[in-house]
């Protein structure tokens, strides 16, 4: 909500009483899929479906007893529109992680750029 760069919260529908949201296929190209080929983005698009907002809204609490021990290793996307490149980046200022790699991808780069998202996730685990 206090991403002004995002284009998600305006392009959300949200069900009549309130508890969920949805991004709808037409709007879904410009905030998801930017670099996707036209293809892919329809059919990923058409996938989408309503997404409860209770879980995203309610805080959580993390100890350095548990979570602050898991190695983290953020995945930056350089040409994200629903979680705009500041807000990530004040995401992992937040919560340090071990490494940033950055991607010059959209929101899902398992669709705009698959053979270097997987390269990049298999130098990580090396």
């Amino acid at each position: 909500q206090t991403d002004g760069e995002s284009l998600l919260m305006p392009s959300l529908e949200w069900a009549a009483d309130g508890l969920s949201a949805v991004v709808p296929p037409v709007a879904a190209r410009n905030v998801f899929y930017g670099g996707c080929p036209d293809a892919d983005a329809a059919a990923a698009a058409a996938h989408l479906c309503a997404e409860p907002a209770v879980p995203v809204m309610t805080p959580i609490r993390v100890t350095e007893t548990r979570f602050g021990r898991i190695p983290r290793v953020y995945v930056e996307c350089c040409e994200d529109r629903a979680v705009s490149p500041s807000l990530q980046r004040a995401m992992y200022a937040a919560t340090p992680c071990a490494r940033v790699v950055s991607l010059a991808t959209d929101h899902s780069p398992f669709y705009s750029k698959p053979d270097e998202l997987a390269a990049t996730l298999l130098s990580l685990s090396q």
